[in-house]
């Protein structure tokens, strides 16, 4: 959900077509529909951290990562009592040497689909002690490996695309995370830098509005009708602020970034503002707490999360003279639990 202080808008896309929605591009695609897409590149392969049994499925870890065409693989299951610790087995072979008290193929493709997935047993049950990101970067993980791959790139943004649209969601800002320094190529080597992702970004984004257009639904996206895109909203650090550096440590370069663009003569639209997270913490004066104070400092043009911004009724006024919009997520709150739902308060 996108607040803005004179200009409030509820996110709800089952009646709000122009709803807005900001997203974690790596979290956004169906798991089954993502299990799918890896399943058509034969180099993408699959490790565990221990055997999987009936006993180990539902805590054992899992990654996916495409490997070189010259790797030689040493098991051909997850499930065989041989399977050492992260080996590395081709997805398609421990799809089909599943063990058969597991279930069949369609039982791998489950178990594969719900590690891909934020479930509500996982939010409310078995990270409900855990308090921060633990829940996100376990499917963040899972789906990293499969999603980096620049033959699974292209035709996961189209999907990611097309689901926006499915959800009503008419206005969307893809969060990419570039944290690897390299997207692995067809070669299985780390070898796209991160002007190829966002230029494949670019080509499938102007495919898919072109489509709209033929098919008559360009009012369906209000990017493609109404705004000249942006592909560069504005500039985040991003993880769990409790346990993470403040932004106070990045001060430095924070401030030659904004000196640099000034610098260049670029006039104010073309300048690429801070849109910080802050205050996506339920403590009280802690440093997480105090990134509030530094993004309003350091000119954000808007807060992600300020969760603990109630706290500060202060801020709270200065960001409504300045105009500065709130990102605000309910479900991400519950799901990290930072509030508890009202089923299960009722519930307890």
């Amino acid at each position: 959900m996108f607040v803005h202080p004179q200009r409030p808008i509820w996110n709800d896309t089952s009646t709000c077509k122009d709803a807005q929605r900001r997203a974690s591009a790596d979290l956004t695609i169906n798991g089954t529909t993502l299990l799918a897409l890896a399943l058509q590149h034969p180099s993408i392969h699959i490790r565990a951290s221990q055997q999987i049994t009936p006993a180990s499925i539902k805590s054992v870890d899992i990654e996916f990562r495409p490997l070189l065409p010259s790797f030689v693989h040493r098991c051909i299951s997850l499930c065989l009592p041989t399977y050492k610790p992260d080996e590395w087995v081709p997805l398609r072979r421990a799809r089909e040497q599943f063990d058969a008290t597991l279930g069949d193929t369609q039982d791998f493709d489950r178990w594969i689909a719900s590690c891909l997935t934020i479930n509500p047993s996982d939010a409310y049950v078995t990270h409900m002690i855990i308090l921060g990101y633990g829940t996100n970067s376990v499917s963040l993980g899972c789906s990293q490996g499969l999603v980096y791959f620049t033959p699974v790139w292209r035709v996961f943004i189209r999907q990611f695309l097309e689901e926006t649209i499915a959800d009503r969601v008419s206005y969307v800002e893809a969060r990419i995370n570039f944290s690897p320094e390299f997207m692995i190529g067809p070669d299985g080597k780390a070898n796209a830098p991160h002007k190829e992702w966002l230029r494949t970004f670019q080509d499938v984004l102007a495919e898919f509005r072109g489509s709209l257009q033929a098919q008559g639904r360009d009012g369906e996206f209000i990017g493609a009708e109404h705004h000249q895109l942006r592909y560069y909203e504005g500039f985040d650090l991003v993880g769990d602020e409790n346990v993470l550096r403040p932004l106070k440590d990045y001060l430095p370069q924070l401030l030659s970034f904004s000196t640099l663009q000034a610098s260049r003569g670029l006039p104010e639209h073309q300048r690429i503002p801070f849109i910080f997270h802050a205050g996506e913490t339920p403590g009280d004066r802690s440093m997480a707490d105090e990134n509030l104070y530094d993004a309003m400092l350091l000119g954000t043009k808007r807060i992600g999360h300020g969760f603990s911004l109630v706290k500060r009724p202060k801020l709270m006024a200065m960001c409504r003279e300045r105009g500065m919009a709130l990102e605000v997520f309910p479900i991400s709150n519950e799901i990290l639990v930072y509030w508890l739902p009202f089923h299960v308060i009722l519930s307890g």
